[in-house]
């Protein structure tokens, strides 16, 4: 009987042993590891940054020090693989790198071994960053404060996770996002550089025809209202020597910049479009300013097939043309600047206009750029509660089908919870349907300390004595038009 029972005990602990050793990895016990990580032979810059990043977080956790090897080394069982390694493990996940785009990438756990892959432009160094806080409870509140928990041992669970950007270009024009690219690396976030580098941006019309060159002796190159020509507004873009001198000007910039992909062709910040007898009835073949825009924009992209020649879709020239479709290497920047901010796009009345404009748009192009905005510029210390559509808003751009988010805050100012704020569009940039209520207990509770619960206590509160009120948000409100709802 008493073997018998021993029998049982030892066949027990035995399952229970084999029933961990398949769904958890033992990766640092007692402070050592028995892991080393592997690269290719020849690394990609990238994959050899992104183990250095690995090596330099785990031994700030753990105390260990992780080697960094060669893929022409032995295999072993205990391995952490970035990138397109000669090991099978890594070999296994190349039919999903077709999935992955630029940014994408894939962590999984097979069998003992850590495998990371990723896109081709920086999703093997986002994959590290998301393992680290998903996994590792690291956290990086903001380009000051980083928090790195200390673990004498790590044990994995089975991990495997495909992850996918909802926009293929995140740009958040915050200070940190801005000034500090550990931070932009972190959040998975751009800045217009590499890939997406620009040579031109927004509001281009007078670098392209300077008014201080030509107004005095071809004051018909420019705007005509009111019976007169006016330097200070737009470019009669029926003149056909207008088009000359953007063309020629864009190529000698080319040749001077040849990296950069997008150029902007587009307004001035104003109103002020040409009036004169050729614009308006072009204005009215497309119905609208914004089809003597494109019709231009068009002409300029043929000239320059492999480059991208972006226009906005902005004010005056928001809604869409009719008769007429943008150029394969035409880019839309469509602004949402007159929308208000107390409700979600979908849903507001108040933005019934834009939503047709939106809807407009995409049934022309899938190839734009939405340039939101979420702070109050008047005073931008002030209270301003646009958390809560944050998400509704981002997901309404998603749902459009819009490639390209840039969501504009304070620049490279200090703002109103610009901590929170940038932390949580971060978040949303890239997955539009994380749960923004725990994200932002996470952030408070990190960031904050014990005052996190009077924080969120005053966040909820704003929001709700603004939705109380009906009233709305503008970005160009001021901070006491409260009083008034």
């Amino acid at each position: 009987m008493f073997k018998k029972a021993l029998f049982l005990i030892v066949i027990l602990v035995f399952s229970i042993y084999s029933c961990n050793k398949g769904t958890e990895i033992e990766f640092v016990a007692k402070g050592k590891s028995k892991y080393k990580i592997i690269i290719p032979d020849q690394a990609k810059p990238k994959e050899l940054e992104a183990a250095n990043i690995l090596k330099k977080h785990l031994n700030q956790i753990s105390n260990v020090t992780f080697e960094i090897i060669s893929d022409v080394n032995t295999s072993s069982d205990y391995e952490i693989l970035i990138g397109n390694t000669n090991r099978d493990e890594s070999k296994s996940l190349n039919e999903e790198l077709e999935k992955l785009g630029d940014d994408g990438f894939i962590i999984k756990t097979i069998e003992e071994k850590l495998v990371f892959v990723g896109g081709t432009d920086k999703g093997i160094i986002y994959s590290i960053y998301d393992f680290l806080e998903k996994y590792l409870d690291c956290r990086k509140y903001s380009a000051e404060f980083t928090v790195i928990p200390k673990k004498e041992n790590i044990i994995l669970s089975l991990i495997d996770d495909i992850e996918i950007p909802a926009f293929a270009y995140r740009e958040l024009h915050f200070p940190n996002p801005r000034q500090d690219s550990l931070y932009r690396h972190w959040h998975k976030l751009d800045l217009k550089d590499g890939k997406d580098s620009w040579g031109m941006f927004v509001h281009t019309f007078d670098d392209l025809v300077q008014p201080e060159k030509y107004f005095n002796s071809h004051p018909e190159y420019f705007t005509y209202l009111n019976v007169l020509r006016i330097p200070d507004g737009q470019l009669c873009l029926t003149n056909p020597n207008v088009f000359q001198i953007v063309v020629d000007g864009l190529r000698e910039r080319m040749k001077e910049n040849p990296e950069a992909l997008y150029w902007s062709v587009s307004q001035n910040d104003t109103y002020k479009s040409c009036t004169c007898d050729d614009c308006k009835a072009m204005d009215e073949k497309y119905a609208g300013p914004s089809g003597t825009m494109l019709n231009f924009v068009n002409k300029v992209a043929k000239e320059f097939p492999e480059k991208v020649i972006s226009m906005l879709a902005y004010q005056y020239t928001r809604s869409a043309p009719k008769n007429i479709k943008p150029e394969k290497n035409v880019n839309i920047m469509f602004c949402s600047i007159e929308c208000n901010r107390s409700k979600p796009i979908a849903s507001d009345p108040l933005s019934e206009s834009f939503r047709k404009d939106a809807e407009d748009w995409t049934k022309l192009t899938d190839n734009i750029f939405m340039w939101d905005y979420v702070v109050q510029f008047r005073n931008m210390l002030s209270p301003f509660p646009n958390l809560r559509v944050l998400q509704p808003n981002i997901q309404f751009f998603r749902d459009h089908h819009m490639k390209m988010m840039f969501q504009q805050g304070t620049g490279g100012h200090r703002s109103e919870f610009f901590e929170l704020r940038q932390y949580l569009i971060a978040k949303l940039l890239w997955n539009p349907d994380v749960n923004v209520d725990s994200i932002m207990n996470d952030f408070l509770n990190g960031y904050y300390g014990n005052a996190a619960p009077m924080i969120r206590k005053y966040i909820d509160s704003m929001h709700d004595a603004l939705e109380k009120s009906d009233g709305g948000l503008g970005i160009y409100g001021f901070p006491y038009d409260g009083i008034n709802t």
